[in-house]
């Protein structure tokens, strides 16, 4: 009766802002089964002291037992009980994992009402001690209100990581991400260039990201058009060429005329005319020889080298990098 009453007190002091949290038993998971009941005493505990209105696993055991002894002697107090238990608005679940000498907790808060998690939380450690210490650590990132973080311009299909986890398949909802601080995110998507990079969210904001996935569709059009215009500078680097080649010769063919003139039978006039030509024409030649190379080299850069081609091959090894670097992690896992 007095488990009871203890409950019934819980669940008045519940309210919106702090609603009954029951702590269910976590799992073993290759791990020592006391290790987890006493993580779960301890972080029960910690959520108590951190505000939580929290139900253990002992106080449901209790009013169940309660209520089958009730029962038993022909009583109805029970259904009272059974009310209060139907009170509870969310379930803190998780499971304790071993992973060489560490310990890996993941926890998870889920609303019973609106069947959907809260909050959830992964977090390493060294060794049981370290365990137990970062209880109030875990207990209070459970409880605080997570950062949303909003994706725009998803891709059908594509993969999202987060720190190297595997979050789901676009299209996905508004994330929810427990920790302030900063994220690494990675999108892999079919015929998608990997999109890659970091965000800081704050707990308790709202946020939103655009992912700029490049096509490889997208990416062969900027290729051929790259080729297309290194072919249309190397065109005109040869025509230029050819009209240098052509000044040079007018040009050389003035000076020429120049030097055959006789000084006796030649104004000064002709002379100084002959010479301002012969400098025009040379000054030109050497200005359209330089555009005619300079042509000349861009459009070779362009129509030979291929940063397109560089970056799909370039993504191509990060994802097969990426992939076995997750079929190891899961091989030293299990």
């Amino acid at each position: 009766m007095g488990t009871m009453t203890a409950l019934h007190l819980v669940l008045l002091a519940a309210s919106a802002d702090r609603p009954a949290l029951h702590v269910a038993p976590f799992e073993a998971e290759g791990v020592e089964p006391s290790i987890a009941q006493t993580f779960t005493r301890v972080l029960a505990v910690e959520l108590a002291g951190a505000g939580a209105e929290v139900i253990t696993g002992n106080d449901v055991a209790a009013v169940l037992a309660a209520v089958r002894q009730k029962h038993l002697m022909g009583g109805d107090d029970g259904l009272a009980a059974l009310d209060a238990l139907a009170g509870v608005q969310r379930v803190l679940s998780g499971a304790i994992g071993g992973v060489g000498q560490s310990l890996v907790v993941t926890a998870q808060i889920l609303d019973v009402s609106r069947g959907e998690v809260v909050n959830r939380v992964t977090r390493v450690f060294p060794d049981r001690e370290q365990l137990t210490s970062g209880a109030a650590v875990l207990a209070r990132e459970l409880l605080s209100t997570p950062a949303t973080l909003t994706l725009y311009n998803q891709v059908p299909g594509a993969r999202l990581f987060v720190d190297d986890r595997a979050v789901g398949t676009m299209p996905l909802p508004p994330l929810r991400l427990a920790r302030s601080g900063t994220y690494r995110l990675r999108a892999e998507g079919p015929d998608h260039l990997p999109y890659e990079t970091e965000i800081t969210v704050e707990a308790g904001k709202a946020h939103r990201l655009r992912l700029e996935m490049v096509s490889l569709e997208e990416l062969q059009a900027h290729a051929k058009a790259r080729a297309r215009w290194g072919l249309a500078i190397l065109s005109t680097g040869a025509l230029a060429a050819a009209g240098s080649a052509f000044l040079f010769r007018e040009a050389a063919g003035i000076q020429r005329e120049y030097e055959a003139l006789d000084a006796m039978l030649t104004s000064d006039e002709t002379f100084e005319h002959l010479s301002r030509r012969g400098r025009s024409t040379y000054a030109a030649a050497y200005g359209v020889a330089a555009i005619a190379a300079a042509a000349l080299a861009g459009g070779a850069w362009l129509w030979l080298t291929d940063p397109y081609g560089d970056q799909m091959r370039s993504a191509q090894l990060a994802v097969s990098i990426h992939v076995q670097g997750g079929y190891a992690a899961l091989s030293a896992r299990f």
